[in-house]
């Protein structure tokens, strides 16, 4: 059960990150967010000279940026929320009575662990490493 949950978080993972490379334009969204790193140095600098009109200036522009990126990220965002609702019904009904015991206490948890928090436990990791091997930003 244990493998199980392991091999359908890396497959979740993998999809969603392919979801995230074709349906988000990666040049786009690098350059947004070198965008974004040159306007937080231009506010710390206005920031530090205590210019607060052009600190302003900057943060207005960021978050015109900021903007931009949210709604090039809505759309894939929005399929990856209908397929890990599926994932999680599906989970729900097949692994509902699935318990790890751990050899540790953990805060917030105790010593078990069920279906759900093994599932986000292995798919964060697997989502990470799949982004990097993908180049999905």
């Amino acid at each position: 059960m244990i493998q199980d949950i392991l091999l359908i978080a890396a497959a979740s993972a993998f999809l969603l990150s392919l979801i995230y490379r074709f349906l988000v334009n990666q040049q786009e969204i690098r350059k947004i967010k070198e965008e974004m790193k040159f306007y937080r140095e231009k506010i710390k600098k206005a920031q530090k000279s205590k210019n607060i009109e052009e600190a302003n200036r900057y943060t207005n522009e960021l978050l015109k940026i900021n903007q931009k990126h949210f709604r090039l990220m809505m759309k894939p965002l929005f399929l990856s929320m209908a397929i890990f609702i599926l994932l999680l019904q599906f989970f729900n009904s097949y692994y509902s009575d699935f318990v790890i015991k751990l050899p540790f206490s953990l805060p917030f948890f105790g010593n078990e662990m069920g279906w759900y928090v093994w599932f986000i436990v292995c798919i964060i990791p697997f989502n990470q490493l799949f982004r990097k091997l993908l180049g999905v930003e």
